[in-house]
């Protein structure tokens, strides 16, 4: 090692030792690994042009070529591909038994007929179109609804996540639900984002204890408590059983749900929970991709403007925050820690976009379908999935003895996933009763204040540049809600029809980070 490059590695060890004296953040994970890498023993070189450093490994006197990835990018995608591969091969093993011994089980029904639309369809559901933004058409489409139908819905006695009394509801009453709406949502949410950042990146107990790396228990956890809940809503509310869907097109849905929930874990270890939570905006583009592939969807060309408006503003703000720096090599120093989060990341995109436009294609081709079934369904194969994730990658006694050892996070956890039940259930009554509109404002503030209360907590530092990147995101998404909501009435003040689930499920996965 040349005099330069030790004089580098002395002053980053050195500004590590001062941040843990001076600012107590040693407890951080993403700084730990950050820590760990600048004390390894690697050669520095420095281009006396101004050109970036990049960490070259040697052997005697000759150069290795550098690989592609860094180490812990590699170990991510190994462990991600390798768990895909064995969702596969279950998906495929459990489709063959069941054409063997249960044949009927695989054979799809017909869709309840148009005459019994109410029964088919009890809770939830109709989110703004992103194409059919017409308030008119709907509120058209609703009142055409012939009176019968709507008494017979009444009678059911089933519990509907929409507002009783519609028609006699005021004002102040239905201004009220939304407040109620507006609290519980950034409750739970912020909520579940401060539980988040504490149980996967700090220790138990603080200072002096250990990391809890263990991502798919919280996975598991996350969705058997969602299986929980959603299967006693069932048993409540008891919709009607849809017998046009098939039982293994639940399980692309789900496989996608969990994998985009681990990736979106492990990219805590690399980036900082403001990032990480600024970066799911970008959410936009994969949702406009997957919907081109998928339902060949045609999008407006101000979507197209907002999101490389998001795509800036993420760039500026994570280079401030995160100190990642455009232009070195991915296998820099500073740099290699970063990106592997921001590959994660990406990922978490692919597979929650995937996740939203294969579930409205369900509710496409089912009509019979209920947003309870689906959910029941989808949690209760992630469940089953997850814990043998768990059990093939031993880590599920680990898991286990961490938490018995810990007490503290059992109750982490346990918020944790009724944080992630409620605040779901909270989305479908907002779309439901106020539109998408209405509920996109209401999650970009949630936004900022997930940010805001992450840094007051966890000491995240911001910088100038860093916040104009924060305007910049914030001001595309808002100027996209306002060009959504032109010529339709911003609150709804009798809800909307039943019909058109997909499109609640498409605003769902756009706004949500699950």
């Amino acid at each position: 090692m040349d005099f330069v490059g030790l004089a580098i590695a002395t002053n980053h060890v050195h500004r590590q030792v001062h941040r843990f004296l001076l600012d107590k953040q040693d407890d951080d994970f993403s700084n730990l690994a950050m820590t760990s890498k600048a004390a390894a023993t690697t050669t520095t070189t420095t281009s006396w042009e101004g050109a970036a450093p990049a960490v070259v490994a040697t052997t005697g006197d000759q150069l290795q070529p550098r690989p592609l990835l860094s180490p812990a990018a590699e170990a991510e995608l190994f462990l991600l591909a390798t768990n895909f591969l064995l969702y596969v091969a279950l998906v495929i093993i459990v489709v063959i038994v069941a054409h063997i011994y249960f044949p009927e089980s695989l054979q799809r029904g017909n869709n309840i007929s148009s005459s019994k639309p109410t029964t088919a369809r009890p809770i939830l559901t109709h989110a703004l179109s992103e194409e059919d933004g017409d308030d008119d058409d709907l509120e058209d489409e609703h009142e055409d609804m012939d009176s019968p139908r709507k008494n017979k819905h009444q009678r059911t006695g089933s519990f509907s996540l929409e507002f009783e009394n519609d028609e006699t509801s005021n004002k102040y009453t239905v201004l009220k639900r939304l407040v109620f709406c507006a609290v519980v949502l950034n409750v739970t949410f912020v909520a579940w984002g401060v539980l988040q950042e504490r149980i996967l990146t700090r220790r138990y107990p603080r200072q002096t204890g250990e990391y809890f790396t263990y991502s798919y228990a919280l996975v598991f956890t996350n969705r058997f408590w969602t299986m929980i809940m959603s299967g006693l809503l069932m048993l409540y509310i008891r919709p009607v059983r849809s017998h046009s869907t098939v039982i293994y097109e639940y399980s692309f849905s789900a496989i996608s749900n969990m994998l985009s929930s681990w990736c979106q874990y492990e990219a805590l270890k690399y980036v900082s929970f403001p990032a990480s939570t600024l970066f799911k905006s970008f959410k936009l583009v994969p949702v406009m991709i997957m919907g081109k592939i998928l339902g060949n969807k045609a999008y407006p060309q101000y979507d197209y403007v907002v999101a490389l408006i998001i795509g800036v503003g993420i760039a500026l703000f994570m280079t401030s925050t995160d100190d990642l720096q455009l232009g070195y090599d991915i296998y820099g120093e500073a740099t290699s820690q970063a990106w592997t989060g921001i590959l994660m990341l990406c990922l978490f995109l692919l597979f929650d976009s995937f996740t939203g436009q294969w579930q409205s294609r369900m509710f496409q081709r089912n009509k019979d379908l209920s947003m309870i079934e689906l959910l029941f369904a989808t949690s209760a194969f992630s469940s089953v999935l997850s814990f043998l994730t768990l059990v093939h990658t031993k880590e599920l006694a680990p898991a286990v003895t961490f938490m018995y050892t810990h007490s503290e996070i059992q109750l982490h956890f346990f918020l944790f996933s009724i944080c992630s039940t409620i605040g779901q259930l909270a989305i479908f009554y907002t779309i439901k009763n106020f539109g998408a509109v209405v509920f996109s404002l209401i999650m970009t503030f949630r936004v900022i204040l997930s940010i805001s209360l992450s840094c007051f907590l966890y000491g995240h530092k911001v910088t100038a540049v860093g916040f104009f990147g924060l305007c910049m995101v914030t001001g595309a998404i808002i100027y996209r809600v306002k060009r959504k909501a032109e010529g339709a009435q911003l609150i709804k003040w009798k809800g909307v029809s039943h019909e058109k689930a997909f499109e609640l499920v498409r605003e769902w996965h756009e706004h949500v980070d699950m």
